[in-house]
């Protein structure tokens, strides 16, 4: 009984450090790195009991993945998840995006039936340096085939099937991050 003790308390212990250490890391990191740490002694696959963070995973050479944020998380009606911040990160990078925000938009058959979408903010500086003379229409054209282009790099369950697209800037709080759930109720004008 009591080296049973001795254990429970170990790996109480050891989760209690490796969380630390974990939180940490992601103060530190920034948006668009992949957080990676290396511990050679776990093995994957792990779940933190936090909003912060759904899922760790401990790759082949002993790297660990943080990947999104439980309350983030968009649930597709076959039970796939999906994690609107690996999407967001990449459409980020396009020239013309200044911001945007992945979200499920109800069927109109099925509410339950999401589709995954994206709502765009162009940076209007680059629009016309880059784009002098195209119209709002033409913009969104070749946002739509970059992001046919980011589509093919997923599998077809993390497939974008819609997109907005503005010069209006996203909700934001007062530290400049997007207020997702009032910007996807604006969104779906609720």
């Amino acid at each position: 009984m009591k080296n049973a003790r001795i254990v429970i308390l170990y790996y109480k212990l050891s989760f209690l450090i490796l969380f630390l250490l974990l939180k940490s890391a992601l103060l530190l990191a920034t948006e668009d790195v992949i957080y990676n740490l290396k511990f050679k002694q776990l093995s994957a696959p792990y779940s933190l009991p936090t909003n912060e963070v759904q899922k760790v995973y401990q790759d082949k050479d002993g790297f660990i993945f943080l990947t999104g944020r439980q309350k983030d998380m968009i649930v597709l009606k076959n039970g796939k998840k999906v994690f609107p911040e690996e999407l967001e990160t990449l459409i980020n990078r396009l020239d013309l995006v200044k911001e945007c925000i992945v979200y499920g938009m109800p069927d109109e058959k099925d509410k339950n039936d999401l589709k995954l979408s994206v709502k765009i903010v162009y940076d209007k500086k680059i629009a016309e340096e880059k784009y002098s003379g195209k119209s709002e229409g033409e913009l969104y054209q070749i946002l739509w085939e970059k992001v046919k282009e980011i589509n093919k790099t997923f599998p077809p369950y993390k497939y974008i099937k819609n997109m907005i697209l503005t010069d209006e800037e996203l909700i934001k709080t007062t530290t400049q991050k997007v207020k997702r759930n009032e910007e996807i109720k604006r969104i779906l004008g609720r």
